[in-house]
């Protein structure tokens, strides 16, 4: 029901390797369907009725009614935008002896902020002060960048046994059809947990966790690239087309659109915010790599951010020149 042993000591692992945090993966580790059947379990299994819930806005939309279903008050704080600086004030005005728990999201869905030290040292000072747990929703947690840094509220003086930490396969893998979340939190938190999770999904399938617990394991510390497959790939609208190449690009021109008259033409340019930090990227293209596939293949090439492996794609053929591999294969390089 908690999840396989070897899934929940590579969730061990993982904590101990990037945070420090020394977790006994047989008590203080649970599997669940998904980050959002952790947050289900971990807000049914510690609410009661009439429990105050700090919430942090703006917030994951499933928040508010899980902690409405569950019986809890919802007590809200806003942070705003340019800063979206955590407010004391409004903080300390949430709080109360009847809070039970504070739930936030950080790196945050959707404004993207990551919380620094100094408020989540904050929040600490309250749960302390009114004896109130923390559930801490960290699915984004290796998607930080500009030098940030993701702090787990469970590092942090006096909040380890009052901490729910939830993390995703899917977040960390790219594999969100997946459904593994994992929640790590002290004994005494996990037991309420562990029994919401066994009425709501039981377990996980153990396959799944299987194949998670592999990519733990073979992966490491850190991606040595990234491979985008575009064969086969059709393609899409133009926007699209624009939105994925802009996604691994910090400048230069993505494509240039011309109409019958001067003022129909139109170049979309890559904004700053390569989101894989410059690392090596490989696209694989086919015969069925078409419109906005090609254009993706294309973008990156032209500003020698990936190397182009295939065959001859479906349209003008952005692919020239062919590197023999042996009998069985062969390279192809874009021609500029």
């Amino acid at each position: 029901m908690l999840g396989i042993p070897e899934l929940r000591q590579a969730v061990a692992a993982h904590n101990k390797r990037f945070y420090g945090l020394d977790v006994d993966w047989r008590t203080e580790v649970m599997v669940a369907s998904g980050g959002t059947e952790c947050l289900a379990s971990a807000l049914f299994g510690l609410i009661e009725p009439g429990d105050e819930v700090v919430l942090v806005e703006p917030l994951y939309d499933s928040y508010l009614p899980i902690v409405r279903r569950a019986g809890g008050i919802p007590k809200l704080v806003r942070i705003e935008p340019p800063k979206w600086q955590l407010p004391r004030d409004q903080l300390a005005a949430a709080f109360s002896d009847k809070t039970k728990l504070i739930l936030y999201n950080t790196p945050m869905n959707p404004c993207s902020k990551v919380f620094t030290r100094e408020e989540l040292k904050l929040i600490a000072e309250f749960c302390i002060r009114h004896d109130a747990f923390a559930v801490c929703d960290e699915v984004y947690e290796h998607l930080v960048y500009d030098g940030l840094r993701h702090v787990p509220m469970m590092t942090l003086p006096g909040m380890r046994e009052r901490t729910v930490r939830i993390e995703s396969a899917g977040k960390i893998f790219s594999l969100t059809g997946w459904k593994v979340g994992f929640i790590t939190a002290s004994p005494n938190l996990m037991a309420p947990i562990a029994k919401a999770h066994q009425f709501i999904t039981f377990t996980t399938p153990p396959n799944l966790q299987k194949a998670v617990e592999d990519l733990k394991k073979e992966l490491g510390p850190k991606l040595k690239g990234y491979i985008v497959d575009l064969r086969n790939n059709p393609g899409g609208l133009l926007d699209q087309a624009i939105s994925v190449s802009d996604a691994f690009l910090d400048q230069g021109a993505i494509v240039l659109t011309r109409g019958r008259n001067l003022e129909e033409t139109q170049r979309s340019n890559a904004r700053p915010g390569d989101i894989t930090s410059g690392e090596k990227i490989v696209v694989l293209i086919n015969g069925g790599s078409a419109s906005a596939s090609e254009i993706v293949a294309g973008a990156l090439q032209d500003h020698h951010r990936a190397t182009i492996i295939g065959t001859r794609s479906f349209g003008k053929g952005s692919v020239q020149t062919i590197i023999p591999l042996g009998s069985n294969g062969a390279l192809r390089a874009p021609a500029r």
